[in-house]
């Protein structure tokens, strides 16, 4: 990073604006697609400075609305689950099924926060060990392969 506040990205936006913008503006006009912009970017700019304990109860709260709605999207989740997970029973696979999705919503929230948030809001989310290590192997000039699970 250049600079501690900012980091180092080609584009400090996220690409779906860009989408937004192209898929309302021929369905309503220039001004209602910038408009509509701006509301998208309004709210991504609340969501991504929620507390997390909000962002998680919203993720479960849109899923909760959601879910229902989504029926092709449930098909494919059970088919998955059931397909992976033989041993569950029946109703464990759907319970598996359902978290699944509220799990995506709540990434999908969080994915927001990441690309929105100021750095003082991220601060604290994420426990990181051996940074010691990949400092000294960057001041050594030598390359670093870095891997993460995400849970």
């Amino acid at each position: 990073m250049s600079d501690s506040s900012k980091p180092d990205t080609p584009l400090r936006w996220a690409p779906w604006w860009v989408l937004a913008s192209v898929a309302l503006w021929p369905l309503t006009g220039p001004a209602e697609a910038v408009l509509s912009l701006g509301a998208l970017a309004a709210l991504a700019w609340l969501v991504a400075r929620l507390p997390q304990g909000a962002l998680l109860a919203l993720g479960r709260a849109l899923a909760w609305l959601g879910w229902p709605l989504l029926r092709s999207r449930r098909r494919i989740a059970r088919i998955n689950v059931d397909l992976c997970f033989t041993a569950l029973a029946p109703e464990e696979r759907r319970r598996l099924a359902e978290r699944s999705g509220v799990n995506t919503v709540i990434g999908a929230l969080e994915l927001l926060r990441a690309w929105h948030a100021p750095p003082s809001r991220l601060r604290g989310l994420a426990d990181i060990e051996g940074l010691g290590h990949l400092q000294s192997a960057l001041a050594r000039g030598q390359g670093v392969l870095l891997m993460c699970g995400h849970f």
